[in-house]
Formats: C-alpha cells, sequence, structure tokens
C-alpha cells in the first residue's frame, strides 16, 4: 500500500503513514480510519491531508480544454456531452469512478466533473484514490451532485473543491471549468 500523508483530527498532527490494506480500504471508503496518535497519545480518526487548492490560472492555450465527466446516469454524461460544446471542450465521459481511473492512465485531462453519489466506488472515494494515487488531479476535480446531505455537505467543505448543485447551470459549469484549468 502507499504511504499517506494523513491528519490527527484531535491535535492535527501531520504523519506519513503506510496503512494496511483493510485500513486503506476503509480510508477510501470513509475517509477516515482510527489510528493511535503519538503526539496526543489517543486512538484517534486521521484524515487524508487534502492537497493546497491553487489560485485560478489564466488559460492562454487556445486548444480545447480535456474534460473527464464521470457520473452513472447515462442521461446526466450525454446533456454535459452536448453542453460542453465540441469547440470549447474534448468531453469524455466515464460511467464510473473505476472507468475514470482507466482513462487517467492514458490520458491527460485539464478537468474533471465528477458526481458525488454513485454506486460502490463513489465521488469521495475517487477524490480521495487520487489524493493518493494521481496528486496532480485531486486539484482538478469539480463535484456536481443533488446530494445535500450532511455527509456531502462536510465533505465538500473537507475537500475545498469547487461543487455545483444539480440540475446544472451551463454558465456557471462553464465558469468553474475555466478557473480549474
Amino acid at each position: 500500500m502507499p504511504a499517506c500523508i494523513l491528519y490527527c483530527e484531535r491535535c492535527n498532527t501531520q504523519e506519513i503513514k503506510s496503512l494496511p490494506e483493510a485500513d486503506f480500504g476503509l480510508l477510501l471508503a470513509e475517509g477516515v480510519v482510527r489510528l493511535p496518535c503519538r503526539s496526543c497519545e489517543a486512538k484517534e480518526s486521521w484524515k487524508l491531508v487534502p492537497p493546497l487548492r491553487r489560485e485560478p490560472r489564466v488559460r492562454r492555450d487556445p486548444r480545447p480544454r480535456r474534460v473527464l465527466v464521470i457520473d452513472d446516469d447515462q442521461d446526466t454524461l450525454r446533456i454535459l456531452e452536448i453542453l460542453l460544446r465540441p469547440e470549447k471542450y474534448t468531453v469524455v465521459t466515464a460511467a464510473c469512478a473505476d472507468e475514470a481511473i482507466q482513462k487517467l492512465q492514458t490520458t491527460d485531462f485539464d478537468v474533471i466533473v465528477s458526481d458525488i453519489r454513485m454506486p460502490e466506488f463513489d465521488g469521495r472515494s475517487l477524490f480521495r484514490f487520487l489524493i493518493i494515487y494521481l496528486p496532480h488531479y485531486a486539484q482538478r476535480v469539480l463535484f456536481l451532485t443533488g446530494d445535500q446531505s450532511e455527509k456531502t455537505s462536510r465533505f465538500l467543505q473537507e475537500c475545498g473543491c469547487p461543487w455545483l448543485l444539480k440540475p446544472i447551470n451551463l454558465p456557471e459549469l462553464e465558469s468553474r471549468i475555466r478557473e480549474i484549468g
């Protein structure tokens, strides 16, 4: 398993930890593992240190932005393919996080637009995976969601990624994409 940069929720101590497979799976799925902390001497919740958010950049490259759109709803994927016009965007779709990871390993993307609630490997788990394995992509994520639960709200606040509620407002979506990449 790869080493992860984690922080103790109780005392904010940061440590690089290699986790056993079960704990690593829990970290991806739930975003937290319970481990002993040397600083506060308690068995506390540890979370991944989110990447620093970079300032929006002005993109001078005239080529269309390469956007990976991830959603388990085929209608949403198709609508976004149509809305994000080919002269401005090259859109590649993935119906699940596993498919998205395969595409991220073979193609470079400027922006990742991901749903949060998907079966099994959801947007939260995908983001945590990116932090660990593809950290340069963790700063390129824009979340779309219809989920306004406390769990999702807390995740969006902690990850620091831009996000939009569904139904999608196209001018707002394009503005966020421009800010990211």
